[in-house]
């Protein structure tokens, strides 16, 4: 087993312990490594030194960040990433299963359902990078992970930096920096400087020609050889090597092998389109639930739950706990990734939870728990108190949620009511607002863990009750921080001591009311000494300072 380098070590720190090496190639090396911070195990890919050298650290770093702002069930996250002693890495969640690459060495062409299957899902994926300006490069079966039957495209944004490095420096060493030959695309092997997202979409097919094919479509015995046929030759179309390949689902993976830019379909939905319409059987019921446009899957929501009830009611006659199993699997898990794609995370982690209520763990959902749920606590001095909670929208009334201290490593995203209650003490109500995992790690990354704020989580010292001025609530101090960017400096928090509020906004008509029946001109409402540049100032004095238009105190006009 190769060593692990001492200085690479070093540079990453105390955050991650490198374990052993789990891959190689011609860009990087990739390491199984502990997460110190948040006790999980994670994968850091290392630039090799020539790589990194000509990379330069400015470009990654700016590519890297890029690419980490991409989120969808079937691309692959970024954690973090980082430089040191020389060092060019980042950081992935750490996928428990195989790459296409092994896996198509090992069986040669796939299950023809499970090849569309998985074609759709990189196009999707592809589409979601696309719409956001971020052209992948290097799509190859190496780049796709594939866990629980799914799929997860790796290296968004990192081909581009090494390409644009390979380029600049001539580094014909690194096979990579301008795509891998087998499933590159005739404008980028040719560094036709216009190459675009299309150039994804050839290797995308090319990727599906040989999960149904079992070989690639230009495949040769050398670099020239492939590049020369990639230039002027046409393979053979799936269906004929393997007839039971789909004529029309053959069809659009050659569409995607035209070596015109313009004959190809021009975008990710184009293709998803030509995709879905080519597995649709006649009578137009498609053939899987993967298989559902978003549009379908949107308008028929309601009459798959109905069908998924009755369907299950009735299999739960002949042996319940298959059928519910079979809802966690083929009904709840591609509906969870779907909300998640979607952005609507909430509604997937409390589907994620009661689908891992049945079947336990679901390796699927690894990669995508950080972007649904968060850790959270709510603590009380004293501790013991009751927590109820609700959405910060809606109509829903209280539900339980334990007592304090409470800590969960999942909570599931989203802005909340939070009420606590605890006998002889005011009870206390707080608003908040939960982000996931994977953009706390990026705070973090800022310079705040934003876990100690106390206008995050909630830690409470709990007054008794008749303790408080009448109509405020107290507010704890601690470090605040400013309300982040991503992509700015430092965050520097700033102490605030404890300080009363008033339980309610006050309204101008309030204000008005208040300056209207002499509210500065009452001494008692007035006690605390007052001052100017630090001089003392009478109550009269500081009152005259204090004139708005109208001649009296304070902006009376307000309406």
């Amino acid at each position: 087993m190769p060593e692990i380098p001492i200085s690479l070590q070093d540079a990453l720190g105390d955050r991650y312990v490198l374990t052993r090496e789990v891959g190689a190639g011609g860009m990087a090396t990739v390491y199984l490594a502990d997460d110190l911070r948040h006790g999980r195990q994670v994968a850091i890919k290392v630039l090799r030194q020539d790589v990194a050298e000509a990379v330069g650290s400015d470009r990654f770093l700016r590519e890297i960040e890029i690419a980490a702002s991409l989120t969808h069930p079937h691309v692959l996250p970024l954690h973090d990433s980082g430089e040191g002693a020389g060092f060019l890495y980042y950081v992935m969640p750490y996928i428990e299963g195989e790459t296409l690459a092994d896996r198509m060495a090992r069986e040669g062409a796939l299950p023809i359902p499970e090849a569309l299957r998985l074609f759709r899902q990189i196009v999707d994926a592809l589409g979601a990078a696309h719409e956001r300006d971020i052209v992948h490069r290097d799509v190859k079966p190496a780049n796709i992970l594939l866990t629980g039957g799914h799929a997860l495209v790796a290296d968004f944004g990192i081909a581009k930096a090494v390409s644009q490095a390979a380029q600049e420096h001539r580094l014909t060493s690194v096979g990579v920096a301008m795509g891998t030959p087998l499933y590159m695309a005739p404008e980028q092997a040719t560094a036709n400087p216009s190459t675009d997202h299309r150039a994804d979409l050839f290797a995308a097919g090319a990727v599906a020609y040989e999960m149904l094919t079992g070989r690639a479509p230009f495949d040769a015995d050398n670099t020239r050889a492939i590049l020369t046929a990639l230039m002027t030759k046409t393979p053979k179309a799936p269906h004929v090597l393997r007839e039971a390949v789909p004529e029309r689902a053959s069809d659009v993976v050659m569409r995607c092998l035209e070596k015109e830019v313009a004959n190809r379909p021009q975008t990710a939905a184009d293709l998803l389109e030509r995709l879905d319409d080519a597995v649709t059987p006649p009578g137009g019921v498609l053939s899987g639930p993967m298989f559902r446009t978003r549009k379908a899957r949107r308008t028929t929501m309601a009459v798959v739950a109905a069908v998924v009830a009755i369907g299950t009611a009735t299999a739960w006659r002949w042996n319940g706990v298959r059928a519910e199993e079979r809802w966690a699997r083929e009904e709840a898990l591609p509906e969870v990734l779907q909300l998640v794609g979607e952005n609507r995370t909430a509604e997937a982690a409390r589907l994620a939870f009661e689908a891992e209520a049945v079947i336990g763990s679901i390796p699927e959902l690894e990669a995508v728990w950080p972007r649904m749920t968060t850790p959270y606590r709510i603590t009380t001095d004293p501790p013991g108190a009751d927590i109820q909670y609700r959405p910060y929208l809606g109509d829903e009334g209280w539900q339980p949620l334990g007592a304090t201290p409470f800590e969960s490593e999942r909570f599931p995203v989203g802005a909340y009511r939070f009420r606590i209650e605890l006998n002889g003490f005011e009870t206390v109500e707080k608003v908040r607002s939960l982000l996931p995992e994977n953009l706390l790690v990026e705070l973090g990354n800022s310079g705040f863990d934003y876990l100690q704020d106390p206008s995050y989580v909630i830690d409470l010292t709990l007054d008794e009750e008749r303790t408080l001025p009448d109509g405020m609530v107290s507010v704890p101090g601690g470090l605040y921080a400013t309300v982040p960017l991503l992509g700015f400096g430092t965050i520097q928090p700033h102490f605030i001591p404890a300080y009363f509020l008033d339980r309610t906004e006050v309204t101008n008509e309030a204000y008005a009311e208040f300056v209207d029946t002499g509210g500065y001109e009452d001494p008692a409402l007035w006690t605390t000494p007052m001052e100017r540049e630090g001089v003392p100032l009478s109550l009269q004095d500081a009152r005259g300072l204090f004139i708005d238009a109208t001649g009296r105190p304070g902006p009376a006009t307000w309406s």
